[in-house]
């Protein structure tokens, strides 16, 4: 038993030099490093650098338009972006990057709705009215924003 005691005893000793001698301070620092190497992120990530379109697609009634298909595109974007819109007519188009953007709504059996000029900058988003007129034929209805 002596012998177990004596080797406790060693190893604290060993702990208690190698602390004093600077092993303690390592430890605090780890915690502050840690820290210092997220703040960037946790400050980066609340940073806004594209926006959005959403809005909602209706006929001239004012029903809901579901399955219409919304397109945009911009000089912005390496290629056009399309979604459809639900079943109560709403759309979202996110993470669009800052620019300037045409938007082009089609559904069958309605005129072809295209908005031209739409400004996203950094967290806005544009939300949009669109509202589909039966008939058939591109470029039947043109708005500017």
């Amino acid at each position: 038993m002596m012998h177990v005691n004596r080797v406790c005893d060693t190893s604290c000793e060993r702990i208690c030099q190698a602390e004093s001698e600077g092993g303690g301070r390592a430890r605090r620092w780890i915690p502050l490093s840690l820290w210092l190497i997220s703040s960037p992120i946790i400050v980066a990530g609340q940073v806004a650098i594209t926006g959005k379109i959403t809005g909602l697609v209706t006929d001239t009634s004012g029903a809901a338009v579901p399955q219409a298909t919304i397109t945009v595109q911009g000089p912005a974007l390496m290629a056009t972006r399309t979604v459809t819109a639900q079943a109560d007519g709403s759309f979202l188009i996110d993470q669009l990057p800052i620019g300037t953007y045409e938007m082009i709504v089609t559904a069958p059996g309605f005129k072809t709705y295209v908005q031209k000029g739409i400004v996203i900058s950094a967290g806005f988003t544009a939300t949009l009215a669109v509202t589909l007129e039966v008939g058939q034929g591109p470029g039947s209805r043109a708005a500017k924003a």
